[in-house]
């Protein structure tokens, strides 16, 4: 675990941006590569979860399912971000980040939503 030992240097910055060539070259030994590699591993993960976390938070809070965001319609099914999150999770929404087991009864039948009713403005006709 020399890398936890040597703090924070141009060495370890290199290692942990790129552990391969670094152990090509000799600068490591093979458990430091390891360790090295883990933890790019799972920083690589943790962006990749935290990227999908934003996209279907940024999706629930819209109303939208992703087929609907990708093709341009994801605004037709908003009702604001309290009512998605209701007809989402259920009456008791607030618990069910709790426990899975907690039931909580959906507001719909989970097929058929309620569009939104969208004002088109008038055309002018001069």
């Amino acid at each position: 675990m020399e890398l936890l030992n040597e703090g924070i240097s141009f060495h370890s910055f290199f290692l942990l941006l790129m552990p391969w060539m670094m152990l090509v070259t000799g600068q490591v030994t093979p458990s430091t590569f390891i360790f090295a590699f883990v933890a790019d591993t799972c920083v690589v993960g943790f962006l990749f979860c935290f990227a999908f976390l934003v996209l279907h938070c940024s999706l629930l809070h819209s109303g939208a399912t992703t087929k609907e965001w990708f093709g341009g319609h994801a605004r037709a099914y908003d009702h604001g971000w309290k009512t998605n999150v209701r007809n989402f999770l259920g009456e008791r929404w607030y618990l069910i980040w709790v426990s899975p087991w907690i039931e909580s009864q959906l507001i719909g039948d989970g097929i058929h939503f309620t569009a939104r009713n969208i004002v088109q403005p008038k055309s002018s006709h001069l």
